[in-house]
């Protein structure tokens, strides 16, 4: 069984479950068919993506007979966000040396790759 950053990650590849979410964050808790609405899709499908959803532990569901209300549950953007975190820091280092040497090529005129190492 995949682990729990696949599965989000492999949720937010489909641009109807991103919509799905980004309902979800404007609306705290939402019913399937208020979800649907103006998805162009047919409630099997719908209720498939919020499944996917809920099995990455992007949403969770409350409610019985056939009555669902959706919600954002954390779990999976908090495992999304601490894989991200290890790119962020690189990156805020590269953007760092690239300003340190932007600065020195403005002083002397000099050009040199900065990441060639030979």
């Amino acid at each position: 069984m995949p682990d729990l950053l696949t599965e989000a990650l492999a949720a937010l590849a489909n641009p109807t479950r991103r919509e799905i979410l980004r309902r979800l964050s404007h609306h705290p808790a939402l019913h399937s068919s208020h979800l649907r609405q103006g998805l162009g899709c047919s409630r099997q499908a719908v209720l498939k993506h919020l499944q996917v959803l809920e099995l990455a532990e992007l949403i969770t569901s409350q409610g019985d007979h056939g009555w669902h209300v959706f919600e954002l549950q954390a779990d999976g953007f908090v495992a999304i966000d601490e894989w991200l975190q290890r790119f962020r820091s690189r990156l805020k280092a590269d953007v760092a040396r690239m300003a340190l040497y932007s600065m020195e090529i403005a002083e002397d005129g000099s050009w040199e790759d900065p990441w060639d190492s030979g």
